[in-house]
């Protein structure tokens, strides 16, 4: 029982290139999760092509929390960050709702406030929407 108690799953993940956004969880006999987050910054500190970057570098860690969130409390904490522009990497079945409407959500304010001045910023956008709505379905 205790190492059943012990394995975390992944519950949402998000990335780009050189930096992720996780949100791992552990399902206690109740039925509720207590969750950690990491977040993930290292490789773009290994890679400094310039100044600014390498002074953007030193800013830029490695951290993981304790599991002491729920979901929602550890996804209000990933969402201050831009996690909807990146790619989907993991979204749990028992989430996938939630995830998804808040995804849609983001995007729209998103639009709102940075609307789309070219094709190709349509392009990516259109697709970073199917890439989140094609993970949801696989859960």
């Amino acid at each position: 029982m205790n190492n059943q108690k012990e394995k975390s799953e992944i519950l949402l993940k998000t990335s780009a290139k050189g930096f992720s956004i996780t949100i791992f969880g552990k399902k206690e006999e109740d039925g509720q999760w207590n969750c950690a987050i990491e977040r993930n910054e290292i490789t773009l500190s290994e890679i400094p092509i310039s100044e600014h970057v390498h002074s953007l570098g030193e800013q830029r860690s490695y951290e993981k929390t304790d599991f002491k969130f729920s979901f929602e409390e550890a996804f209000q904490k990933v969402d201050l960050s831009e996690w909807f522009l990146c790619r989907p990497d993991k979204i749990h079945v028992e989430f996938s709702d939630f995830v998804i409407e808040a995804f849609n959500s983001r995007m729209e304010e998103y639009d709102l406030q940075f609307p789309s001045d070219s094709p190709m910023e349509s392009f990516i956008r259109e697709n970073r929407i199917k890439e989140w709505k094609a993970m949801a379905d696989m859960t």
